[in-house]
């Protein structure tokens, strides 16, 4: 008989705090006790349970050891949705992975990471994000195009209706 993993069932606030990382052993509350924001245990998309933290089961004994420390997800394994938690940096760096799916020459592709890098600073001014936004969806308009659940977390609503976003 070998050893196996088990995944227990997390829940985690809208601001990040891990309440419980397997609801099956911590019971998880409404409302976070660190800041009173809503507690999260399945993707808003999509419904399905929030993987918490990994166990190794022994063999015979049936013991369950943790496989390691608990990181909370910042997307949904399952659908891709953002969760709640997740940072400004997070989402710019999906963007950036999306760039890899699109057919274009390496040096529109740097060009591209460093407008999206750039942007990734939340004390941008509002005037130069508005321009390094533009010269991403100029570049990449698929990616933007398709991007829309994380472009509703990174920009602002005003300069979504600036840019035609």
């Amino acid at each position: 008989m070998s050893m196996r993993t088990e995944r227990g069932r997390a829940a985690i606030c809208g601001q990040g705090h891990v309440v419980s990382p397997d609801t099956k052993y911590l019971e998880a509350t409404t409302f976070c006790e660190t800041c009173g924001a809503e507690v999260h245990t399945r993707c808003p998309d999509c419904e399905v349970t929030i993987p918490g933290l990994v166990y190794t089961v022994l063999p015979f004994s049936g013991t369950r050891k943790p496989a390691g420390d608990y990181r909370r997800p910042g997307f949904c394994g399952n659908c891709g949705t953002p969760f709640p938690w997740i940072e400004r940096a997070e989402l710019i760096a999906e963007l950036i992975n999306k760039l890899d799916d699109e057919d274009i020459a390496p040096a529109k592709r740097l060009e591209v990471r460093e407008e999206l890098e750039a942007l990734a600073d939340p004390d941008l001014p509002e005037e130069e994000q508005k321009e390094r936004w533009e010269k991403v969806r100029q570049s990449v308009p698929r990616v933007i195009a398709g991007s829309g659940r994380i472009l509703e977390r990174i920009v602002t609503e005003a300069l979504r209706q600036q840019l035609g976003l």
